[in-house]
Formats: C-alpha cells, sequence, structure tokens
C-alpha cells in the first residue's frame, strides 16, 4: 500500500498550485520519491565505519566542515572544553544550575524547547528557565482522518491543555541583563494515521488543506497560543497543505513552524532537501530539524554525531544568510542505551544519574563524533553500551550552532539534566 500512495503522491502533476508547490514539482516528478518515503520508514540501514573518515573531493561542504568543528571538540592543549567526566561531579552537580543567568539567554537565535506530557519535569524546567527559551512546544495535539470520508479529520489533545501552566511560563521575565524576554507558546500538532486516500486527498485538493488548517488555528486562537509547530513526515510532498496553513497562520497572526527530517548516510536521498527548504522559507517562520537518533538497535553508536548535524545544516542552506537562522538545529536531551543481549533502551536523566551512581563507569570522549559514552556488563555477562549528552557535548554543539547563526530546538526538556540549560 505504501509503495503504491507513494508512487501516485510522486509521480503528479502539480502545475496548478501555488509557488511553492511549482518549485517543488521537479522532486515530485520521480519514482525516486516512493521508494526514498518507504525507506526512511524502515529501519535505518548500515553505515560504513568510514562515513567520518573519508574526504569526499566532491563535497562542497567537506572544508567548511573540518573548518567548523576541529577547534571545538578535538582533545587538544588548547580546547577549552572538558573532555574529562567525572561520573561522582555529575551525580554531585547536575541539579545546580545558574540561577541568577536562569534567564539570561546565551544565543541570538531562536531556541525551541518541547515538552511531554509524559516527562512531567519540562513543565518545571520550562518554569526554571523561560527567559533561556524563546518558545515552548508542549507536545499536546493530535490530527487523524476520523474515518467517517475521505479528507475528514478530527483534532484531540486539548484535555492536555494547562492553562495555569501556560499564564506562568509566558509571563515576561527579566533577564540578568536587565532585558525582558517573553516565551512564545507554539504547542506541537502531530499529523499521523493517514489513509492512501487520506493522503492523497490531501496533496491534492485545497479544500482538505485548509480544513485542517482552519481546525488547527481555531484550536490556538481558542487557547490564545502564539502559533504552533507542525510534524508531518510527508510535508515536503504536500506544498498545498503547507502553504494553506502558511496563509492561514499569517492570516490570524500565528507563528509556524516546521518539523523536518535530516538527511542520513545511510539513505541514498531524503525526506527533505534544500529544494524543500528554500520553497518553504518563506511560508514558515522556522524549521526544526530532528538531527538526532542517528543510531539505531541494528547499528548501535552515537545520538547525534556533530559532523553530521553541520553537514545537514550546511546542506539545506550553504549561504550564511538569515535563512540559517530559521534552522532549528535538533539536540537531543535525551540518550540510548544498547545491548546486543538485551536490546535497547532510552536513557533520561534521572536514569543516566542512577546508572553513573551505581556503576561508577569510566566515561569516554569520543572526538569523532563529539559524545561521551560509557559501557558496562549485568551480572548475566549481556554487555551494554550507553551514550548520553554531557555538558561538554552540548557546548560543543552550542558554539558551532553559534558559528552557523542557526538556532535550537531542544528534545525534550523534561529528559535533560538541569545544569544543561545553562549553555542556552
Amino acid at each position: 500500500m505504501r509503495i503504491t500512495l507513494l508512487a501516485l503522491l510522486a509521480a503528479k502533476t502539480l502545475a496548478h498550485v501555488s509557488v511553492a508547490s511549482r518549485a517543488l514539482s521537479l522532486s515530485l516528478h520521480s519514482t525516486t520519491a516512493a521508494i526514498l518515503l518507504l525507506s526512511y520508514a524502515q529501519s535505518i540501514a548500515a553505515v560504513k565505519d568510514d562515513y567520518f573518515d573519508d574526504e569526499d573531493e566532491d563535497d562542497p561542504f567537506a572544508e567548511m566542515e573540518r573548518e567548523m568543528d576541529a577547534s571545538h571538540y578535538e582533545d587538544n592543549e588548547d580546547s577549552h572544553l572538558v573532555i574529562d567526566l567525572d561520573p561522582s561531579e555529575v551525580v554531585k552537580n547536575h541539579e545546580r544550575y545558574d540561577q541568577k543567568n536562569a534567564h539570561t539567554r546565551g544565543l541570538d537565535t531562536p531556541v525551541l524547547a518541547y515538552i511531554t506530557p509524559w516527562n512531567n519535569h519540562g513543565y518545571d524546567v520550562a518554569k526554571f528557565f523561560r527567559g533561556k527559551f524563546t518558545h515552548l512546544s508542549p507536545v499536546w495535539y493530535h490530527v487523524k482522518p476520523n474515518g467517517r470520508a475521505v479528507g475528514q479529520f478530527d483534532l484531540s489533545g486539548a484535555h492536555d491543555v494547562d492553562q495555569g501552566w501556560i499564564k506562568e511560563v509566558t509571563a515576561p521575565v527579566e533577564t540578568a541583563n536587565g532585558e525582558t524576554m517573553t516565551p512564545k507558546m507554539v504547542p506541537r500538532f502531530i499529523i499521523e494515521g493517514f489513509a492512501k486516500e487520506d493522503l492523497i486527498a490531501l496533496s491534492e485538493q485545497k479544500e482538505h488543506g485548509d480544513a485542517i488548517a482552519k481546525m488547527i488555528v481555531a484550536e490556538c486562537k481558542k487557547q490564545k497560543h502564539d502559533g504552533f509547530v507542525l510534524e508531518f513526515v510527508y510535508s515536503a510532498y504536500t506544498p498545498l497543505f503547507v502553504s494553506a496553513l502558511s496563509r492561514a497562520a499569517k492570516k490570524a497572526d500565528l507563528q509556524f513552524f516546521l518539523v523536518i527530517p535530516p538527511s542520513h548516510p545511510a539513505i541514498q536521498n531524503t525526506l527533505f532537501g534544500p529544494e524543500h527548504f528554500n520553497a518553504y522559507k518563506n511560508l514558515v517562520d522556522g524549521f526544526s530539524l530532528m538531527t538526532y537518533d542517528y543510531s539505531t538497535f541494528e547499528n548501535p553508536g552515537p545520538n547525534s554525531p556533530l559532523p553530521w548535524v553541520i553537514k545537514n545544516v550546511l546542506r539545506l542552506c550553504p549561504d550564511a544568510t538569515k535563512d540559517r537562522s530559521k534552522i532549528l538545529v535538533g539536540l537531543n536531551m535525551y540518550g540510548n542505551n544498547y545491548s546486543p543481549e538485551e536490546g535497547h533502551a532510552t536513557v533520561l536523566g534521572r536514569d543516566y544519574v542512577k546508572a553513573l551512581a551505581l556503576l561508577e563507569p569510566a566515561i569516554v570522549w569520543d572526538d569523532k563524533f563529539a559524545e561521551h559514552r560509557f559501557s558496562y556488563k549485568t551480572q548475566s555477562g549481556a554487555r551494554h553500551d550507553v551514550w548520553y549528552p554531557s555538558v561538554t557535548s552540548i557546548q560543543a554543539r552550542v558554539e558551532v550552532i553559534r558559528e552557523l547563526g542557526a538556532g535550537v530546538s531542544l528534545w525534550e526538556i523534561g529528559q535533560g539534566l538541569d545544569y544543561f540549560y545553562d549553555l542556552f
């Protein structure tokens, strides 16, 4: 079913749609879109170990990448990053943040923080550091086909909205340098559960996109949100829909952010390329780039290799223009625990601290990926490799992002350690 659907989406002629749609027409007139989308939905294939070692003479970004990342995370005498991580120091200090500067921003570009209902600590982090976050995005809303007719959808999630919390975290706050910050409330709306017929209707028929846009905008106005974040895996191939959302958002004076996937070396093409970025950049206020989940259980390793992050930003926007600030580089506040014998588990901050206190492991800095990791064995002999962010790994990324002139999106703040947020 999926191959048939995507082939149909890829083959449709969209000459009748908006300027953004016409800009994307070349990417849609190919069956590669079908192959691409199918492969992205499957588990990521094996990645060659030498991916980061090869210097591609044909890669226009190779030299920029080397210059950009070399000074930030190499283990040398001039490096200002602390790569020797003492487990006891993490356990002791992870809740100790700079209260004086808790609302003072370290970046001039947008910082969007996601909050999930299932990690309640994120709601508190949003309060503690609200001056550092330009946008707060609780993941409350779901849009799904209602099953009654093709192209008709229902919205759910309003029951999670907490107006008392919203009022608290969006109240103006004075920073240590005397400035006033007022975070914007832009909840995430995720579109999921589409059948073939629904997707075709959404890609071809303007009224279906208009209906969803009207529904999202009405909810935002009702709850007095400042805008919204849209997550939809097929957004690059439904320009009519994205255009409808953009028009509706601008008319209602709402901000509109679009979640986009990264490119990956294991996948020949991508769900969202520079042609989509250029077509959509004037339709949205920003792109939430999901530069995490690089590795999988089948191919364990780093969460978000820094060279890969840089490559993704440069790929979308190779020129250092103001458009770069619309790319909100995704930073994971969670980690991963991989075991060939016992499987995979996501690691939250509280889990990480407990593991450090119990195991007192030797934490290793990986120069190639700019991430910390440690290994241990259970009593049964099962080996585990744990990759989790550190102040050092986050600092390296923040400094690179600052040089690039990009913004930040944090997935998600309930999963991290409190002292991480001093860096933003």
